[in-house]
């Protein structure tokens, strides 16, 4: 099989409609290693407790507790504006966590992000949101925001769908959850053929681009060959 891929590897190198983007690619190499510094934090921290029977209790994030109050009642446009700074990507997802039981308030915040500001959401905000829908019992917004969600290109992460299957068998929908587990699974599909391709059209075969393909544990066939001549 190894053959059969360096080859595909080949033809994709001199087809002219496939650009290599190498820009895109990250080497490992090139991340700088930090174990050395934080190994010499490690030891010269006297605060460090090794063992205790003590948890560890998160401090609340005052910006986000700033948020949770002017979403978890009607929007005063005023208020929201004088804190825009506070509103970012991580709160957001913060924000949508603490809301996990309080639907109306998750509803507000996702809602105004969405019209004001799109780009502070991701497909984890996305599925945050996905969860909160689901576990509250509003079904038809889920799928609904499923369908948005796929157009952005972003899939439902394995923890949602785990959650809403518990949710959907519970409650007796099984053709939810037939639906739900159908939906993952292309998905997923989808994304290992994503890989494959990216894999695939790396500048320089070598043995670490056929270990790769190995991981992936995709066979070569004809519908692999074709996502990836697609693509």
């Amino acid at each position: 099989m190894r053959n059969q891929w360096r080859i595909l590897h080949l033809l994709l190198r001199t087809h002219h409609k496939i650009p290599i983007q190498s820009h895109t690619l990250r080497s490992f190499s090139s991340t700088p290693l930090r174990f050395n510094t934080n190994y010499s934090k490690f030891l010269i921290n006297p605060n460090f407790r090794h063992f205790s029977s003590e948890p560890v209790i998160p401090q609340p994030n005052p910006d986000h507790i700033v948020i949770v109050d002017l979403f978890s009642k009607s929007i005063d446009l005023n208020e929201v504006n004088k804190h825009l700074d506070l509103i970012n990507h991580d709160a957001v997802n913060a924000v949508l966590r603490k809301f996990d039981s309080d639907l109306d308030s998750a509803r507000r915040l996702f809602k105004w992000v969405s019209e004001n500001c799109p780009e502070k959401l991701s497909s984890k905000s996305y599925n945050q949101m996905l969860g909160v829908l689901g576990i509250n019992g509003a079904v038809d917004e889920f799928w609904d925001l499923i369908v948005v969600m796929r157009k952005k290109g972003f899939g439902v992460a394995k923890w949602v769908k785990d959650r809403m299957l518990e949710y959907f068998e519970k409650g007796g929908m099984n053709g939810d959850a037939v639906k739900l587990k159908e939906l993952f699974d292309k998905d997923t599909v989808e994304r290992i053929f994503t890989s494959l391709c990216r894999i695939v059209r790396k500048n320089v075969w070598s043995d670490e681009v056929e270990k790769e393909i190995r991981d992936l544990n995709v066979g070569f066939s004809s519908e692999s060959v074709n996502f990836v001549w697609r693509v």
